[in-house]
């Protein structure tokens, strides 16, 4: 399952969001990939790039509790 420039793929950012991008070339092992609507490029490797908004919602991994820090006024 290799893309190529031009390909939509799916990709997770740190808070398991699903975002839509566009490969626009290819790096050693890896794909430079620019999000639709936003400036920049990233890098990611194929495994964490997926075909369908569907195989992304299923690679989802659960992310650890967010915990809240309460400081007490004494």
């Amino acid at each position: 399952m290799s893309f190529i420039r031009g390909d939509s793929c799916y990709i997770l950012d740190d808070e398991n969001k699903i975002i839509r991008a566009k490969v626009v070339g290819r790096k050693g092992s890896g794909y430079l990939l620019e999000r639709v609507g936003v400036c920049g490029t990233l890098f990611r490797e194929e495994k964490s790039m997926f075909r369908t908004e569907e195989e992304a919602e299923i690679n989802k991994k659960p992310l650890p509790p967010k915990i809240k820090v309460q400081l007490s006024d004494y």
